[in-house]
This record gives structure tokens, C-alpha cells and sequence, in this order.
């Protein structure tokens, strides 16, 4: 018997009502996605703000790691849609762009590394420490700490070009 209390019977309404009526399978897919990221976020700022109690911060520096954080995760919410929206093969007036994927998948992997960092309140003059290093990426292993400067390197030129493709799309619409 699946009991349900208000709560239940209240999110299940809304659901009915604003999403699955809509009978739009993507936008119950991303309803779906954005639940789970909901709960990873909560988890993630739940996890910092331990730490910072653990390690004493202060108010004023906790706050900047919120921010720092709520910037990182929102950032992985986009390129994770971004890498959705990837098309596996191109259509007959595009071609899929070679490395697209790779690119959002690197800088996902990226900005996973950074969350992680933020979270566990650790700052790059930790993660330059080789020892400090390898007991972060062994406290973590889903999450590697190698990042390279070639990586980096095509992770600005992808934001470079995403911002020129945003550029180009304003101009058609004048």
C-alpha cells in the first residue's frame, strides 16, 4: 500500500498539471533531470556548508563559496544540457561539429572537478601541493583532478565560440 501525504499529493498534482499535461516527452525528461540536479545541489551546498563548519570559515568567506558553488553548479546545468542537444550525426545542411561533444564532455568534467573543490573547501595552493593533490583525488576517484592546459585551452575556445555562435544568432534575428 503506498501511503501518500500532503507533500506527495502536492507535488504529484503539480506535476500532472504543469508537466506530464503538456504531453511534451522532453520537457519530462528535463523535469526529471532537473530533479535529480536539484537534489545533487542541495546535497552539494549541504556537504560545503559541513565543511565550513568543520574547518571554522567564517560567514563572510562561507558566503563566497556559496556563490562560488551556486555559479559552478548552474554553469554544469548548462553544458549538461548543451551535451543533450549535441546531435549524434549532422543533418543535410550541417555537419556535426568534430570535437563538439568531447568539448562540452571536457569542460563538464571540468566544472565537476571545480564543484568538488569548492565543496571540500579546498583552494588551488592545495591543489598545487602534490601531496595535498593525490588525497583529493583518492578521497574522490570519480573525480580526477588532472585537468591539462591543452584541455583548458579548447574549453576557452569553445566558450570563445559559443559566445561568437550567440553573437551570430542575435545578427539573423534583426
Amino acid at each position: 500500500v503506498d501511503v501518500q501525504d500532503d507533500n506527495d499529493i502536492k507535488l504529484l498534482e503539480q506535476y500532472r498539471s504543469k508537466i506530464k499535461s503538456k504531453a511534451n516527452q522532453r520537457l519530462v525528461e528535463k523535469f526529471s533531470i532537473s530533479v535529480d540536479y536539484f537534489v545533487q545541489d542541495h546535497s552539494e551546498m549541504d556537504e560545503l556548508e559541513n565543511n565550513a563548519t568543520a574547518q571554522d570559515v567564517k560567514d563572510k568567506d562561507l558566503m563566497f563559496f556559496r556563490m562560488q558553488l551556486l555559479l559552478f553548479q548552474y554553469r554544469r546545468r548548462l553544458v549538461s544540457d548543451l551535451l543533450l542537444q549535441v546531435p549524434k550525426s549532422g543533418t543535410l545542411l550541417t555537419s556535426s561539429i568534430v570535437g563538439l561533444k568531447e568539448q562540452y564532455s571536457d569542460l563538464l568534467h571540468h566544472l565537476n572537478n571545480e564543484i568538488f573543490k569548492t565543496v571540500k573547501l579546498v583552494t588551488d595552493d592545495l591543489v598545487s601541493n602534490h601531496d595535498v593533490k593525490d588525497q583529493v583525488v583518492t578521497s574522490e576517484s570519480s573525480l580526477e583532478e588532472d585537468f591539462s592546459y591543452d584541455v583548458a585551452r579548447d574549453v576557452t575556445e569553445l566558450l570563445e565560440y559559443s559566445a561568437k555562435a550567440g553573437e551570430l544568432n542575435i545578427d539573423d534575428k534583426e
